[in-house]
């Protein structure tokens, strides 16, 4: 947003994932988004939810940039600055992570080719199209001017934080995830475990994977 009413279009995107609550819906709302957005349909709102990139990139990228963001300030760019291959490095394993979760649920994760990885803007600018230089737009996309802005106090609490707990559920490691949760609670005095979205919250604590397909599917019966 550059004004009040006023904003700058970077990317249009070309793919989206949409799904209802529950499942059995989702062919309604489809037809509905579709004269508008170009979505495709995921398997369940855990699809979707998983295929956010946000979580996946914004969090590991701050923890490991904190003193560039502390330092610069204002004037830090994410992908411009911050995205170096040891960064691309941590947001894969958080990406092979999720992917490990959805696939215990039988979700799919989108499909990145492994160039898009190793990327300044990594998978983030996959699904999205520019009239010309897309790396070189997403690289001048400002921010986060500190470690509370929302790519962490967002992406953390009600991002990754349930994707760890439903991996603890079904027993799915999911070390650099954790470590992720773990530091930014450090650096920001803030307990994300106990702040973040519970299974609780979700309506699905203590629910096995046949359980909570079926939940997903047709809803709380």
């Amino acid at each position: 947003m550059e004004e009040p009413g006023k904003v700058r279009i970077f990317v249009d995107a070309w793919k989206l994932l949409v799904a209802a609550f529950p499942a059995s819906e989702t062919g309604r709302v489809l037809g509905d988004l579709r004269s508008m957005y170009p979505v495709e349909a995921g398997e369940n709102v855990v699809a979707t939810s998983v295929n956010n990139l946000n979580p996946i990139v914004h969090p590991i990228g701050c923890v490991l940039n904190a003193g560039w963001i502390d330092t610069l300030g204002g004037d830090f760019y994410f992908y411009g600055h911050g995205t170096t291959l040891s960064v691309a490095r941590g947001i894969r394993a958080v990406y092979d992570e999720v992917k490990g979760v959805a696939g215990t649920m039988g979700v799919k994760m989108l499909e990145y080719p492994e160039e898009a990885f190793w990327s300044k803007s990594t998978i983030m600018s996959y699904y999205f199209k520019a009239p010309f230089d897309k790396e070189g737009l997403v690289a001048r996309i400002s921010g986060p001017s500190s470690m509370r802005a929302r790519y962490v106090t967002e992406d953390i609490p009600y991002g990754l934080v349930p994707v760890a707990l439903l991996a603890r559920q079904l027993g799915v490691a999911t070390p650099i995830i954790n470590a992720v949760i773990k530091m930014t609670s450090v650096v920001n005095q803030t307990n994300y475990w106990e702040n973040g979205r519970s299974l609780e919250e979700l309506g699905i604590a203590g629910v096995d994977r046949g359980q909570l397909k079926r939940v997903l599917e047709h809803g709380f019966e």
